[in-house]
C-alpha cells in the first residue's frame, strides 16, 4: 500500500501546534514582568552633597559654555588689539618725534620774518627755542615750569592763534592736556601771563 503524499506545511509543523499562522502582534515578544514581591520598597542610596554640587556644575558649564568662551574669545581679542594701539602709537611717536620727542613749527609771528620753533619736554619743563631766518643771533628760549620731577619723556605740540590781532603760539601736551598760550609781544613772547 502507498502512502498519499504529505503536504509540506504539514511536515514542517510540530505536534502541538495549529497550521492557522499566528497573528502579528502575537510574533512579538512581550516583555517579562517581574514577579510581585511583598520586600519592601528601600530608599535609593543618598548621593553625596559633593556630587550633586558637581553634577549641576557641569550642567550649568555645559549650557554656559558657548557664552563663557565668547567672553574670553572678546577680551583676548581687546586686549590684543588694545596692546597693539599702544605699541602703534609708540612706534608713530619715535617716528615722527624720534628719541628726544622734538617737535619743531616755522611760523611767520611777526619777528622779523620766519621763525623757526623748537619744543620739548625737559625735566618737567616745556622749553620753546625761537630763531629767527633774518637775525639768528636774536633767539629766545621760554621756559615753562610744569613738574620739576617728572623725569618722563612728552610730546609737545606747537600751533599759532590769532588772538587779539597778533599771532600767539600755543604750546600743549596732548596726552596730559596742558596747554601755555605765549602771548605775542611784537618781538617776543610772554610766559609771564600763565596760569
Amino acid at each position: 500500500m502507498q502512502q498519499a503524499p504529505v503536504p509540506f506545511h504539514a511536515a514542517v509543523t510540530k505536534p502541538g501546534y495549529s497550521e492557522i499562522p499566528l497573528r502579528a502582534s502575537r510574533t512579538r515578544t512581550q516583555p517579562v514582568q517581574p514577579p510581585a514581591t511583598t520586600e519592601p520598597v528601600t530608599q535609593p542610596a543618598v548621593v553625596p552633597a559633593y556630587w550633586t554640587v558637581r553634577r549641576i556644575y557641569r550642567q550649568v558649564l555645559q549650557k554656559w559654555r558657548p557664552l563663557i568662551l565668547g567672553m574670553l574669545l572678546f577680551f583676548a581679542l581687546l586686549s590684543t588689539c588694545t596692546a597693539a594701539q599702544s605699541i602703534l602709537a609708540t612706534l608713530s611717536d619715535q617716528y615722527h618725534y624720534g628719541d628726544a620727542r622734538v617737535s619743531q613749527l616755522d611760523a611767520d609771528v611777526g619777528h622779523h620774518g620766519v621763525s623757526h620753533f623748537l619744543a620739548l619736554y625737559y625735566h618737567g619743563s616745556l622749553v620753546v627755542t625761537e630763531t629767527s631766518d633774518r637775525v639768528p643771533q636774536d633767539a629766545h628760549i621760554y621756559t615753562l615750569p610744569i613738574d620739576p620731577g617728572d623725569t618722563s619723556q612728552h610730546i609737545v605740540t606747537l600751533s599759532v592763534r590769532v588772538i587779539n590781532g597778533k599771532r600767539d603760539l600755543v604750546v600743549q601736551i596732548p596726552d596730559s592736556g596742558i596747554a601755555y598760550l605765549l602771548s605775542n609781544d611784537g618781538d617776543h613772547f610772554d610766559t609771564t601771563q600763565q596760569p
